[in-house]
């Protein structure tokens, strides 16, 4: 029976990454949906990247310029699943 889980891998498993690509995440992912972000990246020799968000979020600007700032010409995809 699918479930949750099966509707959260259809996706990143249908993404077409090359070689080098980067995929941008955040150390806030839910664990799951982190390895297999790690697990898609090491099988299509992309980079999995993981933006370092400190808790609590007391400004939302400050969030935003340090997200962005890992975003760059080989950033392919961006998942932002955070749970907090």
């Amino acid at each position: 029976m699918a479930n949750t889980s099966t509707a959260l891998n259809i996706v990143p498993h249908s993404l077409i990454l090359s070689v080098g690509n980067e995929v941008l995440s955040t150390n806030l992912e839910y664990g799951a949906m982190d390895r297999m972000g790690e697990i898609i990246c090491e099988r299509k020799r992309a980079k999995y990247i993981r933006a370092n968000i400190n808790l609590p979020i007391i400004d939302e600007n400050s969030f935003v310029h340090n997200f962005w700032n890992h975003v760059n010409e080989k950033t392919e995809v961006i998942s932002a699943a955070f749970i907090l």
